[in-house]
């Protein structure tokens, strides 16, 4: 929203009560992706809808979202309808994850916007009236709210860094300094530390028999420097700094 404060429209005057409880009847956190009609329904009736735990969605249900993101409208048989009907959609969809790099797909991340959320801060209020009386007065003015193909490219790039990753060497790549950048005096890091670092940020690296014996042949291809230690194996690595 534009950084400035718009007169409120004479229309739109419902008082200035800082939380507008009745407009929580639009809102659903609790919609199941397991049944379609309930998802057409609740696309036409609600204006947001939450989804938690968004990397917990089965790979059969993600295609479904991307899909319904796209969706101007919805055509489905209501329960005990005849025929089929056509509704407008009206949600919007947000949702959570403790995943820092939950989009599996590529060319389809332009439909997500990712923002990390260190900490959330509610002690402050929000004068709703007045958010919702500036966006009413911003669509009469005719206010882009689509988005340019210019506007998709800058999505896609800020979402890189929430696309999943696979491969050892990008995901050290994306982690640690480069081999010839690393100080000297670095103090050498375990293996296995290294790889709880890397299990920790990249949901797709799984530790199994025989990844230690592999993880350390790529770093070892990459330039870092191998220590035998009493404790276990470690290389001379750094982390990049956030």
């Amino acid at each position: 929203m534009a950084n400035r404060e718009p007169a409120l429209n004479a229309s739109c005057k419902v008082g200035h009560d800082p939380q507008p409880y009745y407009m929580q009847i639009y809102f659903n956190d609790r919609l199941s992706m397991k049944s379609d009609n309930d998802i057409f329904i609740a696309m036409s009736s609600y204006a947001l809808i939450n989804i938690d735990e968004f990397d917990a969605m089965s790979k059969g249900q993600q295609p479904i979202l991307k899909y319904l993101l796209s969706k101007h409208d919805v055509k489905f048989r209501p329960p005990y309808g005849k025929v089929m009907e056509e509704r407008q959609r009206f949600a919007s969809f947000i949702a959570t994850t403790n995943n820092l790099r939950p989009l599996a797909d590529p060319t389809g991340s332009r439909r997500f916007i990712c923002v990390y959320a260190d900490e959330i801060d509610n002690s402050g209020t929000i004068n709703y009236n007045q958010l919702y009386a500036q966006l009413y007065q911003e669509l009469n003015e005719g206010r882009r709210y689509w988005f340019e193909d210019e506007d998709n490219q800058r999505i896609m790039e800020q979402n890189k860094d929430f696309q999943q990753v696979f491969g050892y060497e990008k995901m050290i790549e994306l982690t640690f300094l480069p081999s010839e950048d690393t100080p000297d005096d670095t103090i050498p890091v375990f293996l296995k530390d290294i790889m709880k670092l890397l299990a920790r940020k990249f949901p797709t690296f799984t530790i199994h028999k025989g990844t230690e014996i592999e993880l350390g042949k790529r770093l070892t291809s990459m330039g870092y420097k191998y220590h035998k230690m009493n404790s276990g194996a470690s290389y001379r690595i750094k982390e990049k700094a956030h």
